[in-house]
């Protein structure tokens, strides 16, 4: 894709996330958009943003970001919509996590210097990648632990 179409669509995203994520000015100057504001209404609300989220994502893939910053970008809406699962925590992470405005930032950062943003968000994705399965290991661990102390404590045996 050529450098204007790329400009092009990374201005059209770019009023869309500051829509979603910073254009109103609430207390204490904290910035929020409508993805705070619709993220309010339970399930719904964040799972309507989220498809605005993924057409940022779109669009800095059709515009040649690579796979690993789009894996970065998504990663962002979805860290945001989980915690946003989170009854009133989630409400107050919107609020500030703005992850279309990072996953703009992101895809202006790529097209000024495309193998440092990479290089980077590979980073950030294998640290994710690793922390995740850290979790999934401990959880499996405790599942373990838990299920022995229950089994011997029925058995008499603790």
């Amino acid at each position: 894709m050529d450098a204007n179409n790329r400009y092009k669509n990374l201005n059209s995203v770019k009023w869309l996330a500051q829509l979603l994520d910073s254009q109103f000015t609430g207390p204490w100057g904290i910035k929020f958009g409508l993805d705070a504001i619709i993220g309010l209404v339970p399930v719904f609300g964040d799972a309507f943003t989220s498809l605005f989220s993924f057409y940022i994502i779109a669009q800095a893939a059709r515009s040649g970001c690579s796979p690993v910053v789009l894996i970065r970008m998504a990663l962002n809406v979805l860290l945001e919509d989980f915690i946003g699962i989170l009854p009133v925590i989630g409400n107050i992470f919107d609020f500030y996590w703005k992850s279309n405005n990072k996953n703009v930032d992101l895809f202006e950062r790529y097209h000024h210097s495309p193998e440092a943003t990479a290089r980077h968000s590979a980073f950030v994705v294998g640290g994710t990648l690793v922390a995740i399965l850290a979790t999934m290991i401990a959880l499996f661990a405790g599942a373990i632990y838990i299920t022995l102390a229950v089994i011997s404590f029925l058995t008499g045996q603790h």
